[in-house]
Parts: C-alpha cells; structure tokens; sequence
C-alpha cells in the first residue's frame, strides 16, 4: 500500500522557523527575508523513540535509523514560491523493513502573517493549504507535530513502528 508522506507542507512549514538574527530570541513576527534561500532537513525527532526498521535500533532523530528523509530539502524565493524536495514513503508489510522511500519535488506558493505559516502545495490533484504557528532561532527552524498533527499529515498502517510516534519535531538548517 502505498502512502504518502505530506512532509513537503511540515517542511516548508519549519523553514519559517530559521532567522538570521545574532540572538536567540525567537521570532515572534517573521517576515520573507527571515526565510528566503535553501535550507536542508537535519532532524526529525520522535517522541517516543522507535525503531523504525525493526532492527533493533533505536534512536529519537528518525534520520539516524533510515535514509528515506535525506536529500528533503526547501527553497523559499522572494516572491511567495517555494520549491520542496521531501520523501515518499511506500509500505509494505511482507519486506524487512516494511517501507521503502523516494524523493518527490513539489512547487507551492506561502504566506506569512506574524508568526504563522501558510503553504498552499497541489497534493495528488487539489490544492492542499495549511497553516503553522513556527518558532525562530538563528539559522535553525524547528516545531512539533502532536499526535493529531501527525495524524493529518501521515496515513500509516497499524502495527507499524510509525503508528507508534505521537510527537514529531522536525528541525532545518539554512545552507
């Protein structure tokens, strides 16, 4: 069965997050300047820590149990378009692991008001709109998905290790 990963909205969502700013104050108003320019996927953290490819290793950062969500990345221009690089992720209960990924390049247009996010990105067909409240330190990004967040942006099967995750904090660094 395959499912699809809506991590190119979550990731253009946390690039709002990332601020040029030398203190570490965050951002309560973000403008396009604070986000513009590429930035690169450095963390997912899972809470609680799983192991996603029953192997026996665990670790919270998702990105040290798999490759699938390398190479995700967000390009934010001036003028409201972005440009997103994130995974899809096929299931497949009969192969160890029970997943296999592919990068997907998607294109979409933002907003910012305040501290809020909104990314418009077309999904198998329809527009998708969605709105994040983000936080800004420096060059990083961050900001967490709970467990019904998570549930709206991924489709996993029951029994996997996936279904397990009920807080997910994803974290860029501006390149």
């Amino acid at each position: 069965m395959k499912v699809q990963f809506r991590l190119f909205i979550m990731a253009v969502i946390s690039i709002f997050m990332a601020s040029c700013s030398d203190d570490d104050v965050q951002n309560s108003v973000l403008n396009i300047a604070d986000v513009e320019g590429s930035w690169t996927l450095s963390e997912i953290n899972s809470t609680p820590v799983v192991d996603l490819e029953n192997n026996g290793n665990t670790d919270a950062n998702l990105m040290n149990q798999t490759s699938c969500f390398d190479g995700m990345s967000l390009d934010f221009d001036t003028s409201g378009n972005l440009t997103v690089v994130t995974s899809e992720i096929t299931f497949d209960a009969n192969t160890n692991p029970s997943f296999s990924c592919s990068l997907r390049t998607d294109s979409g247009s933002y907003i910012i008001s305040g501290n809020d996010l909104t990314v418009t990105i077309p999904v198998s067909g329809s527009q998708e709109t969605e709105t994040i409240v983000v936080n800004v330190q420096n060059n990083m990004l961050s900001f967490s998905l709970t467990q019904n967040g998570i549930a709206q942006f991924f489709n996993v099967p029951s029994g996997e290790s996936f279904s397990a995750i009920n807080e997910l904090e994803f974290v860029y660094l501006k390149n």
